[in-house]
């Protein structure tokens, strides 16, 4: 699977507004919360009431065409401590979203958490898949607490994406993360490809599109960020962790970051 996802890709220009989906999605007969695995078949739904978590040793794959449907009453957040690989396409992407009348251009998400991966996630593939209307706060009672994941306390706006593997392999391909209260990504370790994205419109008050701390070897390229509230990309080597950042970024396109941040951290790029 990961071998597969690595191909090379030819990046396709697509208007933002074409990525607002406002259809109606088919109803499923019941929510999921709690441990999942497996396979969810191509063009389901999955409605989700609560948390989720994929268990160590075991992987979830998500084929073409899922929504996966978050409530947002429950505000769950997607606990990878296994593997997951969502495997969209560009006709039939996966998209991991809120309710329909919730997705609103100008809305800055917080109806579920985010993807977090523990240590124990060895791969990571996320190709086609859209990522929305994310990014809620954090509780005492938040399933990230108790496995000590993110920055392991309440009142922090989970990001889009968290991975802390070291050793661990991420492909963000292809994809989108849009309408995120905060960070798109928040990257703690792993070898690391993100290319042919496109991250816009994330951010209320803070957060960066791509954000690399130590442990990460990633190569970024032929991204495109647009609004995104501080940083497209903030490049840095805190955590001292080994190995030292390494950061190969070439190709990106980066329009009108910063601008609703106008401070000394506000901008495109972030050293």
């Amino acid at each position: 699977l990961l071998a597969g996802a690595l191909s090379a890709t030819t990046i396709a220009c697509d208007k933002a507004n074409r990525l607002v989906d406002l259809s109606v999605d088919p109803v499923n007969t019941s929510g999921i919360s709690g441990e999942v695995s497996g396979t969810w078949t191509k063009g389901s739904t999955i409605n989700i009431t609560g948390d989720i978590i994929i268990p160590v040793g075991k992987r979830l794959v998500i084929q073409e065409g899922v929504t996966v449907v978050m409530d947002p009453l429950a505000k769950p957040e997607f606990i990878v401590l296994g593997n997951l690989y969502s495997l969209g396409t560009p006709e039939n992407p996966v998209r991991i979203t809120t309710t329909q009348e919730l997705r609103k251009p100008d809305s800055w998400g917080q109806n579920w958490g985010g993807i977090l991966a523990d240590k124990t996630c060895e791969e990571m593939v996320l190709d086609n898949t859209i990522i929305e209307y994310g990014g809620a706060t954090t509780t005492q009672a938040s399933t990230s607490l108790k496995y000590k994941l993110y920055k392991a306390k309440a009142g922090e706006n989970v990001p889009a994406l968290w991975f802390s593997n070291t050793n661990g392999k991420l492909v963000l391909k292809n994809s989108v993360v849009k309408n995120f209260h905060d960070d798109a990504t928040y990257l703690e370790g792993g070898n690391m490809i993100i290319t042919g994205c496109k991250f816009y419109s994330t951010g209320n008050s803070g957060g960066e599109g791509v954000n690399i701390k130590s442990g990460c070897l990633a190569d970024v390229s032929y991204n495109l960020f647009y609004s995104n509230n501080t940083n497209a990309m903030k490049l840095s080597n805190s955590g001292d962790r080994i190995p030292q950042a390494h950061v190969v970024a070439y190709n990106n396109t980066i329009l009108n970051t910063g601008w609703r941040r106008p401070d000394i951290k506000g901008g495109s790029v972030w050293l």
